[in-house]
């Protein structure tokens, strides 16, 4: 502040005659002519380069008490460009589903925002983030949340920044999305088997697997059907396979393939799709079978005959042969 003078005698002091006002940030005026003005944060609104006027009035004071006329000091304020203010926000979804958002609008006191930017995403093991300049989003969880019990919860985080129209950047704020458990039904395992057509398969289906439980046990979905041999399944999975007669058709060497399916169920009652085991039966080679036969004749009188044909369900019959 310019020195005061006085013409036949000494400035003892000044004082504050008008302050700033309210809105126009704030004064400290002492006794020495000296003063501290802070704006504050009246002036954020001002763009950058743009300006604006303050003014606070003081008098001086001589040694015989004279007081001068009111001065005016005005204060010229000039804008510089401040950064936007991003916000923080939470999100739920379940772990199989999709999530659609949209950051919470981002403030700037002077001027608009022009983009968002992904600054942290949400890291391996956490689903998979689509993130676009508008501040939409999409956040998929892929099977990373399957290990999650029904109503068992998870949080993942990623953060973003907002930016103005002056390229200026704000703190980084996070996003905190909950990723709650479903219940996830167990996994079945196909299988394959082979026999021979006159062997009994004793087996035991693949083990289930559940991401988020235990399996409680195993039921026959299709059985082999008629025609097929016969099969006993049981609730641990183990089962026995009886071609019996159904088979015998079969050549040696020559196979035939029989399915049955089953589902696999949790101790939350979740139940696996079904899945087939197949069973490969091979053929081996049957044995004909001799009919027994009667004939008679006189004493005197030569028979001449044929024994019954002999059968053969897998070929044909190539000689007889006495036995005894």
């Amino acid at each position: 502040m310019p020195a005061a003078s006085d013409v036949d005698g000494t400035i003892a002091g000044y004082d504050l005659a008008t302050d700033v006002g309210t809105g126009n940030g704030s004064l400290t005026f002492n006794a020495d002519g000296s003063y501290s003005f802070t704006p504050g944060t009246d002036f954020d609104a001002l763009a950058a380069g743009e300006s604006r006027d303050v003014t606070f009035s003081y008098t001086a004071t001589d040694n015989d008490g004279g007081v001068s006329e009111p001065k005016t000091v005005t204060i010229t304020v000039t804008g510089t460009n401040d950064a936007p203010v991003a916000v923080a926000d939470t999100q739920t979804t379940g772990e199989n589903s999709v999530l659609s958002g949209q950051v919470p609008a981002a403030t700037d006191v002077d001027g608009p925002i022009a983009s968002y930017a992904l600054d942290t995403g949400v890291g391996q093991g956490n689903g998979s983030l689509t993130f676009n300049a508008d501040g939409s989003y999409s956040f998929a969880p892929g099977t990373d949340f399957d290990g999650l019990a029904a109503g068992e919860s998870r949080d993942v985080t990623f953060s973003y920044t907002a930016t103005d129209n002056d390229g200026g950047v704000s703190a980084p704020k996070t996003v905190t999305i909950t990723v709650t458990g479903t219940h996830d039904a167990p996994m079945a395992v196909a299988d394959t088997q082979t026999t021979g057509e006159n062997s009994v398969l004793s087996g035991q289906v693949p083990a289930a697997t559940d991401v988020d439980g235990t399996i409680a046990g195993y039921d026959l979905a299709t059985d082999v059907g008629t025609g097929n041999g016969s099969l006993t399944f049981n609730a641990d999975g183990s089962y026995s396979f009886a071609p019996g007669t159904d088979f015998d058709g079969l050549a040696a060497g020559e196979s035939r393939d029989v399915t049955f399916s089953y589902t696999a169920t949790d101790n939350e009652g979740g139940v696996s799709e079904p899945k087939t085991v197949t069973i490969t039966v091979t053929g081996t080679n049957d044995a004909p079978v001799a009919q027994a036969g009667t004939a008679t004749t006189e004493e005197n009188t030569l028979l001449t005959g044929q024994v019954p044909a002999a059968s053969d369900v897998d070929g044909t019959i190539a000689n007889y042969a006495l036995d005894t």
